[in-house]
């Protein structure tokens, strides 16, 4: 079922509404719109208009309920998805940092929250230009450029770590 078909009234719904509120047009109010309030016990007939608007009132709110929990959901998978956005790369920046002052030159810095995100952030960017710069190398069938240029960057990266 689709959310239009929940939302919006179908067209066989609106037979006999003349200002779609739900109720017949104003004009038709005379003596029979007074039976409407006797019980129904008085009517036989009238216990079955009372059940099918029992059903209705029914439907009404599981269409509610419906609507609640579809919200409901969104919010929730909003929630999850912007945790994640920033879990991640705080995990995995903290994680880098943690191996950073091991080496000679870092005099023992702690890591905090914001760097941890900034680091983790830029690691991720890092993957993701990498990998697609490999994967344009790849199917341009120039693989010894891309390893050429690997062993560049592995060479500077060396180069600077060990002062």
């Amino acid at each position: 079922m689709v959310l239009k078909d929940l939302l919006l009234p179908r067209p066989e719904d609106k037979v006999g509404q003349d200002n779609g509120d739900g109720e017949p047009g104003r004009q038709n109010r005379g003596p029979e719109r007074a039976m409407d309030v006797l019980p129904a016990t008085v009517d036989p007939n009238r216990s079955l208009v009372l059940a099918g608007n029992v059903e209705k009132s029914h439907s009404g709110y599981i269409f509610v309920f419906r609507v609640v929990l579809l919200l409901l959901a969104a919010w929730v998978t909003l929630l999850l998805f912007n945790t994640a956005l920033i879990v991640v790369p705080v995990s995995l920046g903290r994680a880098l940092f943690n191996a950073i002052p091991t080496l000679p030159i870092t005099h023992g810095i702690k890591c905090n929250g914001l760097y941890g995100f900034v680091i983790g952030t830029y690691a991720f960017w890092i993957i993701i230009s990498g990998t697609m710069y490999a994967t344009e190398h790849l199917k341009s069938e120039r693989t010894s450029v891309l390893l050429n240029q690997i062993w560049r960057w592995c060479g500077i990266v060396f180069k600077s770590s060990s002062c």
